[in-house]
């Protein structure tokens, strides 16, 4: 975000903020700084049910271009394309944009040792957590850090 310019990350943080607000409606007692393991389970799918048709707040609305690609969260490079683990697993594509890119839909799976993400992936999270990071959403991600 602080890469970007100026208007465009504010218009970023704005969405971000009204999607954050529109969860509410599922969530009333979930504030800034959206720690999502403070919410229960079910709470937490109800609130990604009722959010399911947003797009997220990074996304261009005239292009459907996510406008941080480069620094993209975990999240979306894992729901990015089709993954292909070492064991042979298919991970399927689901990221809910490719509709819209019928030729991202049809790339061929990208190989991905999932075992050694998952050990990597606990081990930055360690890191952030002792920076004062949390695990929360892209739309809280992006409302509580510059």
């Amino acid at each position: 975000m602080a890469a970007l310019p100026a208007p465009l990350a504010d218009a970023i943080r704005i969405r971000s903020r009204r999607q954050l607000e529109s969860g509410f409606t599922t969530t009333p007692d979930w504030r800034a700084p959206w720690h999502v393991s403070s919410l229960p389970e079910d709470t937490f799918d109800v609130m990604c049910d009722a959010l399911e048709q947003e797009p997220c707040p990074a996304l261009d609305p005239e292009s459907g271009a996510c406008l941080i690609h480069a620094d993209r969260p975990a999240t979306c490079r894992l729901m990015g394309m089709a993954l292909r683990t070492t064991e042979g697993d298919l991970l399927d594509n689901l990221c809910p944009i490719q509709a819209q890119f019928p030729d991202y839909a049809a790339l061929a799976p990208t190989s991905l040792d999932l075992m050694q993400f998952e050990v990597d992936a606990a081990q930055l999270d360690l890191e952030a957590m002792a920076d004062g990071w949390h695990a929360t959403t892209v739309a809280g991600a992006i409302a509580v850090n510059p």
